[in-house]
């Protein structure tokens, strides 16, 4: 008669070991293959037998034709185990892992009343009776069958949770994961509670380097856990979780403030404000000089201007000279009349006796009285 009991399934592991007559282990692909299905043949041939034989009930170790059996090898375990090489010699070993996937950690036994065996304990004992069936015999000459070790059985347990012998539990906080698998938060994460599926990441620009962050205490800024990150003063700014700029003063440059600028003549800016200052007070001169021209000719003359009938000298054009004499201003040089010109009856006098010019007709005649000292000198043109 059975205990009543609640019924969990696992997936039970086992890992068997095998000596090889190999040159080493970097074998080729197809041989690995090779090794991995004729192991996976022999031992679901084992265990479909022992099934049909005396576990044949609802909760076995294998459903179906035992496709629930997975073989795995394990490349990192391979080793050479002797120096020296002789023919068939089996001088290598290498580890394979076998798995039984879902099932029961009970299964009745039907010969015995059905009472309840632990299914870990039925397979150790299958592997343990029949030894001589895990060689494949298609290996035999480069395989060998040796011992098996590390039985363990996992739980199937739900997203969030993971088996603990002999039952699923949460996964603890600083962890996380699916499918019965809880898996400590990486650098730059956490998780603070129980339960949960994925973790949280660090507040954005912080982050950490710790495995299993059971809170966001150790998540930091880059400039806070690097506070000589920036030289000579040079104040730090966090631009990422890993990430930060240097703000430098003056004197300092460099992505980290680690270098002093080069000094900078400052020449080319004191000529260039000399060059436009000066071109300015240039412009300044010629805008006040345009504009005293333009105010000088629109206001009135002090010189004496002459009429126009007094100089029609026929082809000759006026030429003016400074008077030494008088206060008159400039007087006109005229040149001689042609032949055939008609002289005026009239005279003028060009200023008063102190001119240095005067005109005159006399019979017939016209020419200029020339004043030198105190009396005229006339010459006469004829």
């Amino acid at each position: 008669m059975t205990s009543p009991f609640e019924r969990k399934f696992v997936n039970i592991m086992i890992k068997l070991k095998y000596k090889l007559a190999i040159d080493d282990c970097n074998m080729s692909p197809d041989i690995v293959v090779s090794f991995r299905t004729a192991i996976g043949k022999a031992l679901r041939d084992l265990f479909l037998f022992n099934k049909n034989n005396r576990y044949n009930g609802d909760y076995s170790f294998c459903r179906g034709d035992c496709e629930n059996i997975i073989v795995d090898e394990d490349l990192k375990s391979c080793f050479k185990v002797s120096s020296v090489r002789r023919k068939r010699e089996f001088d290598h070993e290498l580890l394979f892992t076998v798995t039984f996937n879902n099932v029961s950690t009970q299964i009745p036994d039907p010969k015995d009343g059905n009472v309840e065996l632990l299914t870990s304990d039925v397979i150790a004992q299958i592997l343990l009776f029949n030894q001589g069936s895990l060689t494949p015999e298609s290996q035999a000459r480069v395989m060998q069958y040796q011992s098996n070790t590390g039985l363990t059985a996992v739980g199937i347990c739900g997203d969030g949770t993971s088996w603990v012998d002999p039952q699923c539990v949460l996964c603890q906080a600083g962890s996380a994961g699916t499918s019965g698998n809880c898996l400590q938060c990486g650098p730059d994460t956490y998780q603070d509670a129980a339960g949960q599926t994925t973790c949280k990441p660090c507040p954005e620009n912080t982050f950490h380097n710790v495995n299993g962050a059971a809170n966001n205490k150790s998540c930091e800024d880059f400039c806070t856990k690097n506070p000589l990150y920036c030289n000579n003063g040079g104040r730090c700014v966090t631009t990422g979780r890993r990430t930060a700029m240097c703000n430098c003063y003056d004197d300092n440059e460099g992505d980290r403030c680690q270098s002093k600028k080069e000094p900078q003549s400052t020449l080319p800016v004191i000529l260039g404000a000399a060059i436009g200052g000066g071109g300015g007070l240039l412009v300044l001169i010629l805008v006040m000089v345009g504009l005293y021209k333009c105010l000088s000719t629109k206001g009135p003359r002090s010189e004496k201007r002459y009429a126009p009938e007094h100089m029609d000298y026929d082809n000759y054009g006026p030429v003016f000279y400074d008077n030494p004499v008088g206060s008159l201003g400039r007087i006109p040089a005229i040149g001689y009349p042609t032949a055939g010109h008609q002289i005026k009856e009239t005279s003028f006098d060009h200023g008063s006796q102190n001119g240095a010019y005067q005109w005159s007709s006399h019979e017939g005649r016209a020419g200029w009285d020339m004043y030198e000292g105190q009396g005229p000198q006339t010459r006469w043109e004829t």
